[in-house]
């Protein structure tokens, strides 16, 4: 038998691929007597196993691209399938062939992470359709990698076993890059924060200067009855003494609102009560507001749902817009000298407003208010609102400004409740 493809030129000019077959025809005693042909057109056969190839080539680039591999499972007994992809992130040779899930979950899974794969993937074969799981995997020569599979599990025909479809993505690189880039944005929020406690460090030197003199001349006095020839007064010395440790206590208690603040930490959530939250801020807040000449006014809704996150950074928001209400109320000569925060419950939001009486916001800056490194102030840097709006928008929220009634703005924010708050 012999064969061949050819290119054969058609009656109608166009050119078709055909496959050749041919057998020598003998005769009874042996003798060749010529041949036995036949021709198959398979042009159409073999542009589609030309495409088919081509589209595999291109998947498995797409997949080492992406870093992400597919597989095919059929559970409990029932063949396994991986793509070369898959195995070049498990780090497991090809010609071993797949692993079935339960020694995939005992070697390739990370022991710390064992029990919650083993939980999800029960889950999604008992429950069927789609699921999603993250876990980490310890490759053969030691590196541990984060993973992320997305798979569909449906029934066979006949409902006695699942089949699993679905990917594995190696997402080690995403979770770094998240990871420094959160770090970076600590950081910066950070440098805006000690930003804000600069502009504010002469009243807060002033809020701390004026306990500290009123503790020195309570002691001096406490000193001259104690020397007094006549011997000290006991109910004088006590209410001295008793001042000394109210005003020790103010002084203390700035401090450690400031330390609070200026301390670089990571970012966590708790559940919060903004209006303690304000309650709280207020030491800060209200020496650098009456410095200038300026009444802080709080407007507390009586019940407040609570919310989740981080109290340094929302603390820092307000303090921001604190200080932006202050500046704007002085640049408006004849302004009333009021700021006015207030907190309402609304049935899907939390919000929290910082109203003043300033000049308001031009419209020619407007689109630019939240930019980072734009400011109006000679000595600004440009971050409060950028990092204010970026801490917000990290607690699901939203940050925003309108105009106040009879003049000023209004800066605002909004944060979701906590489930039955």
């Amino acid at each position: 038998p012999a064969y061949a493809e050819e290119p054969v030129l058609t009656g109608d000019g166009t050119s078709r691929l055909v496959a050749w077959r041919a057998t020598l025809v003998r005769d009874e005693l042996g003798r060749l007597i010529g041949t036995l042909s036949s021709g198959e057109d398979v042009t159409e056969r073999r542009r589609a196993e030309r495409a088919l190839q081509q589209s595999e080539a291109l998947l498995r680039a797409a997949q080492e691209i992406a870093n992400v591999g597919n597989y095919e499972v059929h559970v409990p007994h029932g063949p396994a399938h991986w793509s070369e992809q898959l195995f070049r992130i498990i780090g497991r040779e090809p010609a071993l062939g797949p692993l079935p899930p339960q020694d995939y979950a005992s070697s390739v899974v990370h022991p710390d992470d064992r029990e919650r794969f083993r939980d999800g993937f029960g889950r999604a074969l008992a429950a069927g359709g789609g699921f999603e799981l993250e876990y980490r995997i310890v490759r053969p020569d030691g590196a541990v990698r984060e993973v992320q599979s997305r798979a569909q599990v449906s029934a066979e025909p006949g409902g006695e076993s699942r089949v699993v479809t679905g990917t594995l993505h190696d997402i080690t690189d995403r979770k770094r890059a998240e990871q420094e880039m959160r770090q970076s944005h600590e950081k910066l929020t950070h440098v805006a924060r000690l930003s804000t406690m600069g502009e504010m460090a002469t009243s807060l030197a002033h809020e701390i200067n004026q306990p500290l003199t009123a503790i020195a001349s309570f002691a001096q006095a406490s000193l001259r009855m104690l020397g007094s020839p006549a011997g000290p007064h006991s109910a004088e010395l006590r209410d001295a003494l008793t001042q000394i440790t109210a005003q020790a206590l103010r002084a203390g208690e700035v401090i450690r609102r400031l330390r609070g603040l200026v301390k670089n930490r990571a970012a966590h959530t708790e559940t919060l009560d903004l209006n303690r939250l304000i309650e709280d801020l207020r030491v800060l807040a209200e020496p650098d507001a009456r410095l200038n000449d300026v009444r802080l006014t709080l407007e507390l809704a009586p019940v407040l749902a609570p919310v989740a996150g981080d109290p340094v950074q929302l603390q820092q928001v307000l303090l921001n817009l604190v200080r932006n209400a202050i500046d704007a109320t002085l640049e408006r000569p004849g302004a009333p000298r009021e700021i006015t925060v207030r907190t309402l419950n609304y049935p899907d939001a939390v919000e929290v407003a910082v109203a003043d009486h300033g000049a308001g916001v031009p419209a020619a800056i407007a689109d630019q208010l939240f930019n980072p490194f734009f400011t109006t102030k000679a000595a600004g840097t440009g971050l409060g609102l950028a990092i204010s709006r970026s801490i917000i928008r990290a607690h699901r929220g939203k940050l925003g400004y309108g105009p106040t009634p009879g003049g000023g703005t209004t800066f605002s924010f909004t944060l979701p409740p906590l489930p039955g708050g």
